[in-house]
């Protein structure tokens, strides 16, 4: 029982922690975007609006969830079946769940639902927001390795 607490706090740090930074991500793009056609926008207006946009978390955080529950599966399937570095196989699995997650939504919508990954670059720092996620999973469940 005490494994399934492990698993599931680090799975829920893992969700919060890619969501806020993807969050923060899509804020900052939209602001540049916003600047590169002549917007002035202070660092209290950046601050606020960063914070803000923090309230989609409820919506993003479900969808992130679900997306990292099939990739760190298949993560750790694969870690155990073709070996490798363990971080590699979960950062990955975070970076292209999260950019699976955005691109079908976008096929399916016919928008992108967040609005700073409209570009490839902002698209690239989602994946780089899941990649994190998918680190800070790997590090929170990382076996103990005994040096005795």
């Amino acid at each position: 029982m005490k494994i399934v607490l492990k698993y599931a706090a680090a799975f829920a740090a893992a969700v919060l922690f890619s969501s806020v930074l993807g969050s923060i991500f899509s804020t900052q793009f939209v602001i540049a975007s916003l600047q590169s056609v002549g917007a002035e926008i202070s660092l209290g207006t950046r601050l606020t609006l960063t914070i803000k946009d923090l309230g989609i978390l409820q919506t993003l955080s479900l969808a992130i969830g679900a997306s990292f529950f099939i990739a760190f599966l298949i993560a750790g399937a694969l870690n155990r079946l073709v070996g490798g570095n363990r971080t590699f196989w979960f950062m990955f699995a975070g970076l292209s769940s999260i950019t699976c997650l955005l691109l079908l939504m976008s096929w399916h919508l016919q928008l992108m639902p967040i609005a700073g990954a409209r570009s490839n670059l902002g698209l690239a720092f989602q994946a780089l927001a899941g990649g994190f996620g998918g680190w800070l999973f790997n590090k929170l469940t990382r076996p103990k390795v005994d040096h005795s």
